[in-house]
């Protein structure tokens, strides 16, 4: 099973915000206005809760999934626990990579006695 089938369904809500937040990031790095720097923050923290979300739900149906099915083996709620922070680890990932960027931006404005 591959790292994003893992993550369930919803791993393409966070795939989209976090398209959307490296986009407003190179906007940013590109313009260096701080209104996208501000849009791309708000993004990342909407794609941190989205991500959030997305593994405690996972969990919720992990631990319904072991349940319904009257297994033994409780440590499948574990197992789907495991597959489920998968979209955590990407949201992170993803956006550590758009705070690079406008890291990235910020160190190359010039300053205001170069300006």
């Amino acid at each position: 099973m591959t790292f994003l089938a893992a993550a369930g369904p919803l791993v393409w809500p966070i795939l989209l915000l976090t398209a959307v937040t490296l986009w407003f990031s190179a906007v940013y790095a590109r313009s260096r206005e701080l209104r996208f720097a501000w849009t791309a923050a708000s993004l990342a923290v909407a794609t941190l809760l989205m991500a959030g979300l997305a593994a405690v739900t996972g969990f919720q149906w992990s631990v319904s999934a072991t349940d319904a099915a009257q297994l033994e083996d409780r440590w499948l709620a574990v197992l789907g626990l495991a597959e489920s922070l998968n979209g955590l680890v990407l949201a992170f990932a993803c956006v550590a990579a758009s705070v690079i960027v406008a890291y990235g931006a910020y160190r190359g404005r010039p300053s205001a006695s170069e300006a």
